[in-house]
């Protein structure tokens, strides 16, 4: 090598050797930049959420709308509707040790438009526990929507149905148990402590399917935070196969507060499928910002009611399903042993309408396609066309609830003729 390819040499390692250090400060510059900028923008979203944030009474925070993490029970909302429960004595929901809650005797809610009889019965006459000779007594089970809620007594599908088969000649009379809230365990245990007493000669069950997960339930107002119904309820749990109940009696309104305010510290939380990691504490739920990514990925359950949300917890070997399953069975075994029809009547939303109208399944297809193959179920639904997907909205209205009337009156005069028919001959 040339002594002047030898300089050149030199000069090229010296140089490359300068533009490695140079190249990595560089590099590592960028990367402090681009860390800073990320910690920044992570900062801003930070405080966007932070301000963005808003409170209700009981310490829950919502971002546009959706509920974070860690949920907090209704504890202001629940007090003050159980002070005013303790302080009344005519409001038409009373404290029930067997089914959670139930009609008060003798009155009626505070727009007049629910009536309850001397038995806490939903009626405007008083009946006897015998019906009078010749006269078919039906009897009706189940929640809101069988109680006809934001409906007039005339307008209920019982009332009508009463009124329909009185038109066809038949003498009966149509007994409605329903109760606002219910889950299908309550509406079971209602007939079991005050419905079985009445001798019907038919029971029919109102079915919505949103009811499934409300059995899993004990609070109300874990389940649903706006919910009127400041009580807890029963539950059954199936043990090896069989229906087990616990929270019986209920807690007594005096001790509501006090349960609620420590329910990570009760048996009882191990029974409410909804109080659950969405209610702990969480070190990096301290961050608002992870709480809403987290809420993104995996949205809790703080409001019932919304069927949609629980498509998955319709599987047949869910125990939303199990359950259910278990108590219609129960139901049905024990009406029939007490010489009555059982009777299952679907009580769908309108979405639920709206699909089966185009032929599409409803997400509780699998649990509907077993009642169907083993009890007897009415569907309302298929008596409805585009223009009635309204009437099912909500709870029903006097359209929706003669749709149902119109649905069940061949099937109990069917009932009623074989019932006869086996009488006569």
């Amino acid at each position: 090598m040339t002594e002047q390819s030898q300089v050149r040499h030199k000069s090229l390692v010296e140089d490359t050797g300068k533009r490695v250090p140079d190249a990595k400060r560089k590099l590592l510059s960028n990367l402090g930049i681009s860390l800073i900028s990320i910690l920044l923008a992570l900062l801003v979203a930070e405080v966007v959420v932070r301000t963005s944030i808003e409170t209700d009474r009981d310490g829950q925070q919502y971002f546009m709308g959706q509920p974070l993490r860690p949920f907090k029970p209704t504890i202001v909302q629940t007090r003050r509707t159980i002070d005013k429960y303790l302080e009344s004595s005519t409001s038409y929901i009373v404290y029930d040790p067997y089914t959670g809650w139930a009609l008060r005797p003798s009155s009626q809610s505070k727009n007049g438009l629910y009536r309850a009889n001397s038995a806490g019965i939903r009626a405007d006459v008083e009946y006897s526990l015998e019906p009078d000779s010749g006269v078919v007594r039906i009897a009706l089970f189940g929640d809101s929507h069988t109680h006809c809620s934001k409906a007039k007594i005339e307008d209920s599908w019982g009332y009508q149905l009463e009124r329909l088969l009185r038109d066809q000649g038949y003498q009966v009379e149509v007994i409605n148990f329903g109760v606002g809230g219910y889950a299908m365990d309550q509406a079971y245990l209602r007939w079991q402590h005050l419905g079985a007493s009445y001798s019907p000669d038919i029971v029919i069950f109102g079915f919505r399917a949103e009811n499934a997960m409300r059995n899993l339930n004990v609070f109300r107002s874990i389940y649903h935070r706006s919910a009127g119904v400041p009580f807890s309820k029963p539950r059954f749990i199936l043990d090896h196969g069989e229906l087990q109940l616990v929270n019986s009696p209920t807690v007594p309104p005096e001790e509501i507060i006090t349960t609620l305010e420590t329910l990570d510290q009760s048996p009882l939380a191990e029974y409410d499928t909804f109080y659950d990691e969405f209610y702990e504490e969480r070190w990096w739920l301290k961050s608002k910002l992870l709480a809403v990514l987290a809420g993104i990925i995996r949205p809790g359950i703080i409001e019932g009611g919304d069927a949609k949300r629980f498509s998955e917890s319709y599987r047949m070997d869910g125990e939303a399903s199990q359950v259910a399953i278990a108590i219609i069975e129960a139901f049905e075994t024990d009406v029939r042993s007490r010489g009555a029809e059982f009777l299952i009547v679907n009580l769908p939303n309108d979405n639920d309408v709206a699909n089966l109208i185009d032929g599409k399944e409803v997400i509780y297809a699998d649990l509907l396609h077993y009642l169907d193959s083993t009890y007897h179920v009415v569907h309302p639904d298929e008596l409805a066309g585009p223009s009635d997907v309204d009437r099912f909205g909500g709870h029903y209205g006097p359209g929706g609830n003669a749709i149902v009337a119109r649905a069940l009156l061949p099937e109990v005069v069917e009932l009623i003729e074989n019932s006869q028919s086996d009488s006569s001959g």
